[in-house]
């Protein structure tokens, strides 16, 4: 499979190495069966042939070993294997070590999540992968380099990539023939604004090696390369880690080691998928033996609600009472963990790309000042308007010469190494290769293997804690049609590094991990271990219970077998544990109850008094529906039904619902508002674009003079 060039920073690193160390036992047959041949004694002819054996095994043994190495410690799946086995021939599994997961993700008492195939034969007519980005091959005419005496950065001209343009022609910068100027990128807006507009500094010209001031955080720099006939124009953007204040915390004499955390997150990935999309990284994920959650189970249909649960312990109707998100400094002061971690000296970080549809901006007012140490907005806004891009599934994907998320990434290695020896806390969030196409993530695949490579290398993993993290799988596409689509859209994956050091000290606490890995859990559960690491850190740190989910704990204790969704607040349309009975979309009691729920949806929308430029609805057909195996109450049935309505739109609007219903009186339980009983299961961006209202939006299908 073919290898990307990178376009990033360049650093002063250990080289990763892929090649093992050699085999005694290979070594040993060597010598032993040299040993054998000299001891014979025979003819000339004799020790001759004798040779021609000897060399002939050295020879072989050599091509094994070099087989070996070039395969490395991946078994995964390669281009080849993943092609041969959409076409239908026999491949290895993601893993082999995967053999307990042909039957479940997970298997207690009251919760069983079956296993899917990521795979399985109905992929392989869908899934048409490509490996690599596609992004700019060309190298960047300026790097920056941080030098280590003098603790700040540099501008470096790159005279090599220089030569690419005119290979024939010795070019030189001293010759004038390559001229580059920075600008400094800030944050302009204020009030409704503040996170939404950037400004530029003046182009400041530049000599060689130039030193960046230290106040710079990030910024744009603009090349001219002066050729015989033309002029070529390159742009890039770096972001910096510039040390504000280095007397918050001396690693040296403080008493306690500190562990940092990072969480590593990749827009709408499933555990099916990433097995499916990112089998390098997956199986890297399990040689290193870190950790998944099994049963991890997204607690809302979207981004927001597993990340506020996740990061302040709120369901989403007190996320959005509490933290206020489309009022002006509403965000500013939401209890977001981050805070409480730098309460204990750590460095904190916040990056995420796609700045339209980011976390806390998407239909939301942002944050009126930067809610972390370093902040990545500023930067993104920057590179998307000043940059050349092009786009993938409708969202931009390459810019200048790197994938949209390498910037984020960039921004991660920067954080992590600077701050190696120093806590540090860093929420690393990605959308342009996941969240509108479940293919996509395989472009990056390769990709995000060498960052971790490289994190390892250089001993970030040693003293950090890794959350490698989703938030929901894909909620609308093709993956939705397939079997398991239940499965897709609510099981996020997630993956967590523990360091040595740390496991080694708390055994107990490791081994509760790794029965929990079994258990059902949710954003709510992260909470409480975030807070759990900041109570070992400072035993006077007091630990809040989630207020979504007062039950939840802290995945370093146990947490109970037989835990249920109501146990762990996952409502019943998101809840995976609990067994359906198909039913027939043909009956007249289904399309009665499809009914009612259409009715519903048209009284919200009248009663968000959005009837003008929204459509009523009417049902179209049904698709599928299902009952609750174990109702035990028998005045109300479980249901979920998935049903199409028009008027007609591309593509088709979907809806899926979990409802309860009496069937003697056609009274039906069904929550509209945040909680979400109701999920839209295709695309609604273009045919909603006449409200603003973020809950409303799935419901809207805009009247035809009303579409924007």
């Amino acid at each position: 499979m073919g290898t990307e060039q990178s376009h990033g920073y360049r650093y002063e690193r250990l080289a990763t190495s892929d090649s093992s160390e050699p085999n005694p036992n290979e070594t040993n047959i060597c010598k032993n069966c040299y040993n054998t041949v000299i001891n014979i004694r025979s003819s000339k002819y004799a020790q001759w042939m004798l040779n021609i054996i000897f060399y002939s095994f050295l020879f072989t043994l050599f091509t094994y070993r070099s087989f070996k190495n070039s395969i490395g410690f991946h078994s995964n799946l390669s281009k080849m294997q993943i092609n041969l086995t959409l076409k239908g021939i026999p491949s290895t599994r993601v893993n082999s070590n995967e053999t307990d997961e042909l039957k479940h993700f997970l298997n207690t008492s009251q919760c069983f999540i079956p296993y899917i195939d990521p795979l399985m034969p109905e992929i392989r007519k869908l899934y048409k992968p490509h490996f690599t980005t596609g992004c700019s091959k060309s190298k960047p005419l300026v790097k920056v380099v941080f030098d280590n005496n003098a603790k700040q950065y540099i501008l470096r001209m790159d005279v090599e990539a220089v030569q690419q343009y005119n290979p024939y022609k010795n070019l030189t910068i001293q010759d004038d023939s390559l001229q580059c100027c920075y600008q400094e990128i800030l944050r302009l807006g204020k009030g409704s604004n503040s996170d939404s507009k950037i400004t530029l500094s003046a182009c400041t010209y530049f000599p060689q090696d130039h030193m960046i001031p230290p106040h710079i955080d990030s910024l744009l720099v603009v090349c001219d390369l002066k050729l015989k006939n033309k002029t070529i124009t390159q742009k890039d953007a770096f972001f910096l880690v510039q040390v504000k204040n280095r007397t918050r915390y001396d690693f040296k004499v403080t008493a306690k080691i500190k562990p940092s955390l990072i969480l590593w997150g990749i827009d709408s990935v499933s555990r099916i998928n990433f097995r499916r999309t990112m089998p390098k990284t997956f199986n890297y994920l399990k040689q290193r033996k870190w950790f998944e959650l099994r049963g991890y189970n997204k607690i809302g249909d979207n981004t927001f609600p597993n990340l506020m649960a996740l990061l302040t312990g709120q369901n989403q109707s007190a996320a959005e009472e509490t933290c206020k998100p489309k009022q002006v400094g509403g965000l500013d002061n939401c209890n977001f963990i981050w805070k409480e971690f730098h309460k204990q000296s750590y460095y904190t970080a916040y990056g995420e790309d796609t700045p339209a549809m980011s976390t806390f901006n998407y239909l939301k007012k942002g944050f009126q000042e930067p809610p972390t140490d370093y902040y990545f907005r500023p930067m993104s806004l920057a590179i998307e308007k000043h940059l050349t891009y092009n786009k993938k599934a409708g969202l931009k994907y390459c810019i200048g010469n790197r994938q949209y998320g390498e910037y984020v990434y960039d921004m991660a290695l920067q954080f992590v190494t600077r701050f190696q020896y120093e806590p540090n806390f860093g929420l690393f969030w990605t959308n342009s290769f996941s969240h509108n196409d479940y293919s996509l993530p395989a472009t990056m695949d390769s990709r995000i293997l060498k960052y971790l490579k490289e994190m390892e290398t250089l001993g970030i993993f040693d003293n950090s804690i890794v959350f490698f993290l989703s938030d929901h799988g894909m909620r609308f596409g093709k993956l939705l049609t397939l079997p398991g689509d239940f499965l897709e859209a609510r099981l996020p994956t997630f993956f967590i590094s523990i360091p040595k050091w740390f496991r080694n000290a708390y055994p107990e606490l490791i081994q509760n991990l790794e029965t929990n890995c079994q258990r059902l859990t949710t954003p709510y559960d992260v909470y409480m271990t975030m807070q759990h690491l900041l109570k070992i850190n400072e035993p006077n740190f007091t630990i809040k219970a989630a207020t979504g989910c007062t039950r939840c704990q802290s995945l370093f204790r146990e947490v109970p077998e037989n835990r249920t969704c109501p146990d762990a607040e996952i409502s019943e349309n998101w809840c995976t544990c609990t067994p359906y009975k198909i039913l027939s979309p043909s009956e007249k009691a289904i399309k009665r109850l499809n009914s009612l729920i259409v009715e519903r949806i048209n009284d919200y929308i009248i009663n968000k008094n959005l009837s003008s430029v929204c459509s009523e609805l009417t049902l179209r057909n049904t698709k599928k529906a299902e009952q609750h195996y174990n109702d035990k109450d028998l005045t109300l049935s479980t249901y979920r039904i998935e049903f199409s309505v028009n008027p007609k739109t591309t593509p088709e609007a979907i809806f899926a619902a979990t409802v309860k219903c009496d069937p003697s009186s056609n009274e039906i339980a069904l929550n509209l508002t945040v909680e979400e009983d109701v999920n839209r299961r295709s695309k609604y961006e273009n045919t909603a674009k006449c409200t603003q209202d973020k809950e409303a939006k799935k419901y809207c299908i805009c009247k035809k003079k009303n579409f924007v």
